[in-house]
């Protein structure tokens, strides 16, 4: 392959998606380990940067401490380090075949685990060998327990068993959290806390008796998980919901009362806490939040956990939208520095496509027909909410969207849909099977499932087949009077009738972007880009080496989604002042804001010009200016402190023209 001149751009990670679930936190020495459900991570400077611990790579769910002797539970058993975890030996004689220890916790030299759906365990040499001390309850799945004194106690699907003997007898409280489900404990100056599936009951008298806790909570907060300031003064509860997710709930009047402390989570789903000194650890299901302050401030701590593969982009002004395999979609307004998890209406976490049009974006889908799950769905505010929309489109895998003006395709495994009425209702408009879709202003080119057919579509003229042949078509674009097509063996360019190899034929291309001044090409080794019409290419060694899937840009950054979340990259690095615009108006703004934002635009002609903010369900929220401006550069201090945190869009309009932005407000 011709790798020549033709400029290296720098390429940077940007602040997630994070999607990796943190299930449990403890600490030995000065490392602090996190349980994820991509392995253990182990960090060594306060959760500034975390590392995978090697020897454990499946999903972790507790960790127990021994002295210098540190215990690993998870889906291959349990894993046990006698050398501050510098090498792990696994230690499951005893337990039944392919053991899945949800908890574990020892108590003098006696180590007990939890397992799923096969009861309760107990070692008495260090998990060395195993045994099973009552039959009465090897049928269970016990998910969490705690030691209190004489006392064990866990929980099982719905209510509490307590054993006084170490595990050879149990029974089973009465009461008001008979029928719960518990998911969590903690333990405040002689009293147990339970979380449970309707927020915290707590017992007096060792668990045999329990009661609600407090005031504060809502009746459907599920509580996950509990922990107590390193003062023993402060108890923590960390939250979700079956609908929506709820944060962190703080109280300092031994659970009487409840308080949420959301301010800077990142993600307000949350699975695990954790005390350590003067720092409080939140586990969520997107990564990692400290509070250095007792939880009135947070700050998100996930450099180094592992991001989902972003299967799609698309970009609506300065807001992107990541689709992911296995997390559902993500929403950046400023640039990366923040992502926003939209799952709220979307039936399936992964998403094939992306799509926006105007203000409407679409997420297409994989499918279960026989649940009436997946397929198209739409948003009208900003990716915040979703609505399914398979009016006339079977319910299944959709692989690819595109649109042609406001025509929009969708193609999935029967074949291809379209809408003219913004996705409310579909119709059949080929059997073709696709394996990719592509559109500019005037055509759409579609290569099909067997890899190696490329049509092209017009509105004037139908379908008409690409005189192609070469090897498996995986992406499509066109850049000025050329077709090119990224392949399993390098990438064709269409010319003089003939289609000509520009690259080596061992470059397995997946994508490709272009803005008529760069080509970009995403391939399984990273990304090369071309400015010269494809004629030679540069590898961009600051992007990595991850497979590229997708690309998306806005107008100042150009987005690339991996199988190691998005990276971006300015396109002012790479001399594009003389892109063409969108549209005469410009607008930019800091992000993110605490108090005051830095406006700046841009009025090439005098007009009327207002300035407007928007929530995310498109109310407007306050109008910032709306008077006569002339031809010039502007700015302007913007006081964000009457707005609550979240996502923001600020319009800026202008003699019949429209520029956008997304704002980051957080307090």
């Amino acid at each position: 392959m011709c790798i020549c001149p033709a400029q290296n751009i720098s390429w940077s990670g940007t602040q997630g998606p994070y999607s990796t679930t943190i299930n449990v936190f403890d600490t030995a020495g000065a490392t602090i380990y996190a349980g994820t459900k991509a392995g253990l991570y182990a960090s060594t400077n306060s959760g500034g940067l975390w590392s995978p611990v090697p020897s454990i790579p499946g999903i972790t769910f507790d960790i127990a401490r021994n002295g210098t002797n540190i215990y690993v539970a998870g889906a291959s058993g349990v894993t046990f380090s006698s050398d501050q975890g510098v090498t792990w030996v696994l230690r499951d004689s005893g337990l039944p075949l392919f053991p899945l220890v949800l908890a574990l916790k020892n108590t003098g030299d006696t180590l007990y685990s939890c397992l799923g759906g096969q009861g309760f365990f107990r070692s008495t040499n260090g998990g060395k060998y195993w045994s099973q001390p009552s039959s009465d309850i090897s049928n269970k799945t016990i998910n969490t327990m705690i030691i209190t004194g004489t006392s064990l106690i866990v929980a099982e699907g719905a209510g509490i068993l307590r054993s006084v003997n170490k595990g050879f007898s149990w029974i089973e409280p009465s009461g008001v959290i008979a029928d719960q489900a518990i998911h969590s404990f903690v333990l405040k100056d002689n009293q147990i806390f339970a979380g449970t599936e309707t927020g915290v009951f707590r017992s007096s008298d060792d668990g045999l008796t329990w009661q609600p806790s407090g005031t504060g909570m809502n009746p459907n907060d599920i509580v996950t998980s509990l922990t107590v300031s390193s003062d023993g003064k402060t108890i923590f509860a960390g939250t979700t919901d079956l609908i929506s997710e709820v944060g962190i709930y703080r109280s300092n009047d031994g659970g009487n009362t409840w308080q949420l402390i959301n301010n800077g989570l990142s993600n307000l789903s949350i699975y695990s806490l954790f005390a350590l000194g003067s720092e409080i650890y939140a586990g969520t299901d997107l990564g990692i939040s400290r509070s250095d302050n007792n939880g009135d401030l947070w700050q998100t701590i996930s450099d180094g956990l592992p991001k989902p593969p972003v299967t799609s982009l698309a970009a609506m002004y300065d807001l992107v939208f990541a689709g992911t395999s296995g997390s559902y979609l993500f929403t950046s307004g400023d640039a990366g520095e923040h992502w926003q998890q939209n799952r709220q209406g979307l039936s399936r976490k992964n998403v094939n496509a992306v799509l926006t049009i105007g203000l409407a974006a679409f997420a297409g889908t994989d499918g279960i027909p026989k649940q009436d799950l997946g397929g198209v769905h739409r948003s009208t505010n900003y990716g915040n909410s979703w609505t399914q929309i398979n009016n006339g489109i079977p319910v299944t895998s959709i692989i690819s969207l595109a649109n042609l003006g406001s025509q929009i395709f969708a193609a999935c495994d029967s074949g291809i849909y379209t809408s003219n009425d913004n996705g409310n209702t579909w119709s059949k408009f080929d059997t073709l099977i696709a394996e990719t879709l592509y559109s500019n202003d005037t055509a759409l080119y579609l290569s099909t499932k067997t890899g190696s057919v490329l049509w092209n579509y017009t509105n004037n003229s139908g379908w008409s087949q690409v005189a192609y042949k070469g090897p498996n078509i995986q992406a499509v674009i066109r850049n000025g009077g050329n077709i090119f097509v990224g392949t399993d063996s390098g990438i064709y360019k269409d010319s003089a009738l003939t289609w000509v190899r520009v690259t080596g034929d061992t470059l397995n291309v997946r994508s490709l972007w272009t803005n008529n001044i760069i080509l970009a090409a995403g391939t399984t080794k990273g990304i090369y880009l071309s400015s010269n019409n494809g004629t030679s290419w540069q590898f961009q060694q600051s992007a990595g080496t991850d497979t590229v899937n997708t690309f998306a840009a806005t107008v100042h950054n150009l987005y690339a989604g991996t199988n190691a979340g998005v990276i971006g990259a300015a396109l002012l690095q790479y001399s594009v002042s003389s892109l063409p615009q969108a549209n005469p108006l410009s607008l930019r703004v800091t992000n993110p804001s605490t108090v005051q934002a830095e406006i700046y635009y841009k009025i090439i002609q005098a007009g009327n010009t207002s300035l407007t903010v928007y929530d995310l369900l498109g109310k407007e929220c306050s109008q910032i200016f709306s008077d006569r401006r002339d031809v010039g550069e502007y700015n302007l201090e913007w006081n964000t402190s009457t707005l609550a945190t979240g996502i923001y869009m600020l319009r800026l309009v202008s003699g019949g023209n429209q520029a956008s932005t997304m704002i980051n407000v957080v307090h």
